[in-house]
């Protein structure tokens, strides 16, 4: 389980610095493991090669259907696919919980993305604070993203 966490958390920051290739490479490690959370299958999903919305979206009918918009969310997220990824993100921060302290610094990055960072602001109030109920894959690189956002507004 740790390894596959460990390389869950290297595929998600390869995609985040573009690397794609060795992003696939680690997260088709983490699910060859048998203990793979499903954000390694976002993970691998989102490091696939797909030009636009309509790439992405004829695709994700291959994921288990509950991973669907989350896969897209973060695929539209890390191809930099700002405008077909707000609609999904803001669905994703009306709908998140307390203890979600991911979701709305990436609805933040999009909406400053597409100019509109006075809607971002009330999402870079508060600086987060991992939760203690788990781990959040996400959060490490949620967090430089909010650092960033917030030198910005």
């Amino acid at each position: 389980m740790v390894k596959s966490a460990v390389l869950t958390q290297a595929a998600l920051w390869e995609l985040e610095t573009g690397q794609r290739d060795r992003a696939r490479a680690h997260a088709d490690a983490a699910l060859k493991t048998g203990a793979a959370s499903p954000i390694s299958l976002v993970a691998r999903f989102a490091s696939e090669d797909a030009a636009t919305a309509a790439g992405w979206e004829s695709r994700a009918h291959l994921l288990p259907p509950q991973l669907q918009p989350i896969a897209l969310a973060y695929a539209f997220y890390f191809s930099h696919l700002w405008q077909p990824a707000e609609p999904l993100w803001k669905q994703l921060a009306q709908n998140a919980t307390q203890d979600d302290t991911v979701t709305g610094i990436f609805y933040a990055r999009i909406l400053t993305e597409l100019n509109r960072a006075p809607e971002a602001a009330p999402y870079l109030r508060f600086y987060p604070i991992p939760p203690v109920t788990g781990i959040q894959e996400f959060y490490s690189i949620a967090l430089p993203q909010f650092q960033i956002l917030r030198r910005k507004h």
